[in-house]
């Protein structure tokens, strides 16, 4: 079965392992990916591994579906992510986009 590539992306909240470099300042955060593939499962599959060379761990994943075409807040926001989807079109990378961290209290 031959499926055809699309961009997936995801909303995924995270923790750092106690081997981040920053595991006594940072709690976690989120972040938005993007990635070609077949199907929800190789993305989140690959997903997964990518966060893990960044030494942070996924508890939440808000959803993980194709990219459709959405309103963004701004103007600027949508530009920048039309650029984020043409680059994850040429490529087979996961690439992440917008890290938001939260400090430990």
């Amino acid at each position: 079965m031959n499926e055809e590539l699309r961009i997936y992306w995801t909303s995924v909240e995270f923790i750092l392992k106690d081997t981040h470099k920053d595991f006594n300042k940072l709690k976690g955060g989120f972040v938005y990916a993007f990635l070609k593939c077949r199907d929800s499962e190789e993305a989140l599959t690959r997903f997964k591994v990518e966060l893990d060379k960044y030494d942070l761990v996924p508890f939440d994943f808000e959803f993980i579906k194709p990219y459709e075409v959405i309103e963004w807040e701004n103007e600027k926001d949508t530009k920048h992510y039309r650029e984020i989807l043409k680059k994850a079109s040429k490529s087979a990378k996961v690439i992440l986009d917008g890290f938001y961290m939260y400090e430990k209290e």
